[in-house]
């Protein structure tokens, strides 16, 4: 069997297991074979290195391998070692030392993998989250560790991973490793390197900076809509729309330049006053779309538009996934729904996007 190579990054506190349950997880569940353990610990996590240690002794029991181990710990401007993150001073020393960690395992990968493991406590686990969104590449995962029986959680019964030599047991008894069941669970959070240049990844601070930065500054998607060919552009690029579709949302830009923009479910006020322009452009005032459901009268009218409606959001979400639009919520056409008297519930749609973004061309 071929294996893929990876690092683990994370931190070392008083739970070595699910350090050694993740590199057995990687291997059998993902052919992904740990190559090296790159762990940030304090005094109290050292205390349990003797344990991780024998774990993987028996991983390279097992397996005939198990991952190289290397150590580090959060430093002070002096270079003394900082045990906790309590003060602001000690919490910043953390936050580097992180930083640092993790960016050595992305140095020493290569285009391998980087697994950012949770397997530490919960304030700690939320900065190993923070670090991926700055810092993860295409191919790096983040991943938490569950097992399937309580008694073998934190750190109890001696339990390592399922195929480990050594029996389990706790206060109520023996328990076979083997009927331990571990899962990986990828956490899907927001990659953000790519808006980065290389010199704000020199330090958190710096990249936690440039990225408000990029967020504040970015500009809101530009909605451009051709009323004589009936086309809509976002950012300049044509999206998939029928004449039906793109005259909604030409109704929907109207509303929004005219007011807060909120349009009824049957509400084709908006997208008649833009099939007028459009008759007007195409000098053919009594045109109107195949679809039938801007016609004077068009059979279920109800209906039609519930379907325009949501087909009409579909591609436009389709779109704005695929090319990665920025500030995609302001032209994805939002959804409420409101509560009338006797109980009737209405659905109403609009776009958020600055007024001045949206440009109707002929």
């Amino acid at each position: 069997m071929s294996f893929q190579e990876a690092i683990i990054a994370c931190e070392l506190g008083p739970n070595c297991a699910p350090i050694t349950e993740l590199v057995w997880a990687m291997r059998t569940q993902r052919s992904i074979r740990v190559t090296k353990l790159l762990l940030l610990t304090n005094r109290r996590g050292e205390q349990y290195l003797d344990e991780l240690k024998h774990a993987l002794e028996m991983l390279h029991q097992v397996y005939g391998e198990a991952p190289e181990l290397s150590l580090s710990h959060a430093l002070d401007e002096e270079g003394h070692r900082v045990e906790e993150d309590i003060t602001p001073g000690d919490a910043q020393a953390w936050m580097r030392a992180r930083w640092l960690n993790f960016q050595q395992a992305i140095e020493e990968a290569g285009t391998d993998p980087v697994i950012f493991a949770i397997a530490s406590n919960r304030p700690r686990s939320v900065m190993t989250s923070a670090m991926f969104t700055l810092l993860a590449r295409p191919q790096d995962l983040c991943v938490d560790v569950r097992v399937s029986e309580p008694r073998v959680e934190g750190a109890k019964a001696g339990f390592f991973f399922p195929d480990q030599p050594e029996d389990c047991a706790d206060e109520a008894g023996p328990i076979d490793p083997s009927s331990v069941q571990v899962h990986l669970v990828d956490l899907r959070l927001p990659r953000l390197r790519h808006l980065l240049k290389a010199e704000d990844l020199a330090s958190y601070e710096a990249a936690l900076a440039a990225t408000e930065l990029v967020v504040a500054t970015s500009k809101q998607p530009l909605l451009r809509i051709e009323m004589k060919k009936l086309r809509v552009f976002i950012n300049d690029k044509p999206v998939a729309l029928t004449e039906s579709q793109a005259l909604w949302v030409a109704g929907l830009a109207l509303a929004r330049q005219s007011g807060d923009g909120w349009i009824g479910g049957q509400d084709r006020s908006h997208a008649l006053k833009a099939l007028e322009q459009c008759q007007q452009a195409r000098g053919q005032p009594h045109w109107t779309p195949r679809s039938g459901v801007f016609l004077p009268k068009p059979p279920d009218v109800a209906g039609s538009l519930r379907k325009l409606r949501s087909l009409t959001r579909r591609r436009i979400k389709e779109f704005c996934g695929k090319e990665a639009v920025l500030g995609r919520h302001l032209v994805i056409p939002q959804v409420r729904r409101q509560v009338q008297g006797g109980g009737a519930v209405t659905t109403q749609q609009r776009i958020e996007i600055d007024p001045e973004r949206i440009v109707f061309a002929p």
